[in-house]
Order: C-alpha cells, then sequence, then structure tokens
C-alpha cells in the first residue's frame, strides 16, 4: 500500500511540474469578449443575429481604437475571423488588432434568407422569388443601420485600413454587388466610400452577373477619377457541380481597371469546390488587407 501510495504521490507531482511548463498560448483560441444583439432592420424588414467581437485587451485600455471588419455568415464565420484576427496580431503579421461584427441569423434553415440578403435576383423557387432587389435592401441595413450603430457603441477607427466587408458565395457576391454599388457615390462625388476593403470567396456569380455589370457600365465608362479600394477575390474549379463560368470575366475586369488607389489580388483554387474555399481566402485576405506597409 505505502509503494501505491509513494507512486501515486510521484505522478501527482511529475504531471504538476509538466503542466507548469506548458503555458497558454494566447496566439490559439478568441481570447477577446463578444456581445451579441439582437437587431432589428427596418429596411428588411427582420432580425439579425449580431455578434461583435471585440479584440483582446479592448475593455482595459480604453483610448485605442480599432479598424472594424463586417463578416458576412456571422453564424459560421464570425468567431473564426476574430480567432484569426487575434493570431495575425499575436504573430507580428499584422500590426492591428480589429473589431469583428458577424452577422447573422436565428434561423436553422437560413439559406433562403441569404439568397433574399445577398443576391439581386433569384431565380430558385423560394418565398422570395418575386423580390428582385433583396441586396440593395440589406444594403441599406448595413449603410445606416448597423454601421452607424457600431460606430456610436464601440470605439472605432476608419481613417487608416476603412470598413471591410467580407462573405463567402453568395456573401461573396453581396460583397462585390456592395463594392460596384459604391461607384455611383464616388463617381457623384456624393460621399465616401461605406467600405474600403473587400474580400470575396468564390462569390457565386453567374447567374446575376448582369446587375454587376450594368452597375460597372453605368459609372465606370465616365469616371476615371480615384477609386481607393482594395479587394482580395478567390476563385475555384468548380461551383455548384459544375466549372466556375465567372472566373474569366471577374479577373478581366479587375485587371483593366486603372482607377487610381484601386488595388486587387487574385487567388484560384484548382481541383476545389466552392464549400471548402471559404477559410482559406479569409485568411489570406485577412493579410493582404491588414498587412504591414
Amino acid at each position: 500500500m505505502k509503494i501505491i501510495l509513494s507512486l501515486i504521490l510521484v505522478s501527482i507531482v511529475l504531471l504538476a511540474s509538466f503542466l507548469g511548463m506548458v503555458k497558454e498560448d494566447p496566439s490559439i483560441g478568441y481570447r477577446g469578449k463578444s456581445v451579441e444583439k439582437s437587431f432589428y432592420s427596418y429596411s428588411v424588414k427582420d432580425k439579425f443575429r449580431v455578434v461583435v467581437y471585440l479584440p483582446r485587451g479592448y475593455e482595459t485600455d480604453n483610448t485605442t481604437r480599432y479598424p472594424v471588419i463586417y463578416q458576412l455568415d456571422g453564424n459560421l464565420y464570425g468567431k473564426t475571423t476574430a480567432i484569426m484576427m487575434e493570431h495575425y496580431r499575436y504573430t507580428g503579421e499584422i500590426p492591428v488588432s480589429a473589431i469583428v461584427v458577424g452577422i447573422g441569423y436565428y434561423y436553422d434553415g437560413f439559406y433562403d434568407k441569404r439568397e433574399r440578403d445577398f443576391v439581386y435576383q433569384s431565380e430558385y423557387n423560394n418565398p422570395y422569388r418575386e423580390k428582385l432587389e433583396g441586396c440593395a435592401s440589406f444594403y441599406l441595413f448595413l449603410k445606416y443601420e448597423l454601421i452607424p450603430y457600431i460606430e456610436r457603441k464601440y470605439r472605432t477607427d476608419d481613417s487608416v485600413y476603412g470598413r471591410t466587408l467580407m462573405g463567402h458565395s453568395m456573401g461573396g457576391y453581396f460583397s462585390l454587388y456592395a463594392m460596384f454599388d459604391q461607384f455611383k457615390y464616388t463617381f457623384q462625388n456624393e460621399e465616401p466610400p461605406v467600405f474600403s476593403n473587400f474580400i470575396a470567396a468564390s462569390p457565386i456569380v453567374p447567374d446575376y452577373m448582369g446587375t454587376l455589370l450594368y452597375l460597372e457600365s453605368y459609372n465606370s465608362h465616365y469616371y476615371k477619377g480615384a477609386f481607393p479600394i482594395r479587394l482580395y477575390i478567390s476563385y475555384c474549379e468548380y461551383e455548384l457541380g459544375e466549372e466556375t463560368r465567372s472566373f474569366t470575366w471577374l479577373r478581366n475586369r479587375f485587371k483593366n481597371w486603372s482607377f487610381e488607389g484601386f488595388q486587387f489580388q487574385e487567388k484560384y483554387f484548382s481541383r476545389m469546390h466552392q464549400p471548402r474555399t471559404a477559410i482559406p481566402t479569409f485568411k489570406d485576405g485577412l493579410k493582404y488587407i491588414f498587412k504591414l506597409n
């Protein structure tokens, strides 16, 4: 019995020593504070699940202001984006921390809500088929409701990096829609762009390209000035079970843009289906947007 007790004590001592050697790695996981809010939009006439991920140190340092990342499909990618930013800041790959706003839903089957909010015209048989300007309403929600709330409530700073919008698939399409839509305000010199940075992961655009083409042709043919926007976009070989058709069209458009201040970087995923491109695109896109100058 004494031998057994001695062995147990030795084991406890060794385990305690081992645990003492293992230090928590702040580069892994999310160490900030998240705040969830039910946000009703008068533009969309529906409520959203908005989760604000504050960076580590936000509450202890009441003077620092942060750039803001607006993440579509916040249910899926909000916390993941916050973890990425915490990691990159800790490892020194980016120079700043950021507030991440995950925009999601309270519904389990929210695919139809995404189609309502993220695309301009639906070709699918669902209750929102006749609502042709769903993404226009969602854009008004971001522009006039959510962003003003975030900037009143939290210490934000858009003076250096600006606001960032990122999404995947339909969310990637909406990111492009928002960017193209900003042409008219820049061209007419009515107001500065709402977002300065866009990350579009494998945007699903073949059925909706007419809208983007209209927004571009209506404005870009007449506007030759500055468009200080930074875009990171990815494409994949297979989209919805078929070969991607939008890749050439989009990359040619962006390569031909000569607006002062416009920057873009692209990535092509060969032999990869669309659902797998979200996280790799967000990882590289965040480093591109927040790269060290």
